[in-house]
């Protein structure tokens, strides 16, 4: 197999690990911590992505200065149990290790604090696929995908915008690598819905991880 690109860049949450169930419950957990209600399901689905902090004003109205008291709760009730309660997409480990056979270069470009990312991609087993590790910053509310993937470009060594590509599951990864200036491929079985994607200008899904392969490799046969 020969990789199309010549750096694949991924999202970790929705994309390489389907990790909902631990950040939902923290996110409750924290919500409900500082006196604040749960949203519904179709709002908290949307905390799965975004900064933490950005998501609590937005979805749940919070000021700054109880949103950063809320993250805190969080993160404590994440780091403690919450990043566990998460697993590999299936075939997430065999598609790394085929990419890297193929000689693509490999990035995280995700919006979760790097130590967590850290912890989570060696928990997992698949560090050694990754070529950098680019994530957000430390504060719970500040990432722009677009100057993440220009980070992973230059961490791995560089490349015309033509052999990048961003995967990911919500627009959030689609309006980044509009304005960043690299492809997109819509992990569609992740958490974002494909509206949302399309409406941010996905044009390739994937439904599975197992889906993802026909745009990432090159049939030699």
């Amino acid at each position: 197999m020969i990789s199309r690109y010549k750096i694949v860049l991924f999202d970790l949450d929705g994309t390489l690990c389907e990790s909902g169930e631990g950040i939902l419950n923290s996110a409750k957990h924290a919500i409900q911590a500082v006196g604040f209600p749960v949203p519904p399901p179709e709002i908290m689905r949307k905390f799965i992505g975004p900064p933490m902090g950005q998501s609590l004003q937005n979805f749940c109205g919070m000021d700054k200065e109880l949103a950063e008291k809320a993250v805190a709760i969080y993160r404590e009730r994440y780091n403690r149990i919450g990043w566990i309660e998460n697993r590999l997409y299936p075939g997430i480990q065999e598609l790394l290790k085929d990419l890297k056979a193929s000689g693509a270069k490999l990035s995280t470009a995700s919006s979760k604090p790097k130590p967590a990312l850290e912890r989570i991609v060696q928990h997992f087993g698949i560090l050694e696929y990754f070529d950098a590790l680019v994530a957000a910053g430390p504060d719970g509310f500040h990432s722009s995908k677009p100057e993440m993937i220009e980070q992973a470009i230059r961490d791995c060594g560089g490349a015309q915008k033509q052999e990048v590509v961003m995967i990911g599951d919500t627009h959030f990864d689609a309006n980044g690598a509009v304005e960043a200036g690299v492809d997109f491929l819509a992990a569609s079985y992740g958490y974002g819905t494909k509206e949302e994607l399309a409406a941010a200008g996905a044009a390739h899904f994937a439904d599975s991880v197992e889906a993802l392969r026909p745009y990432l490799f090159i049939d030699e046969n």
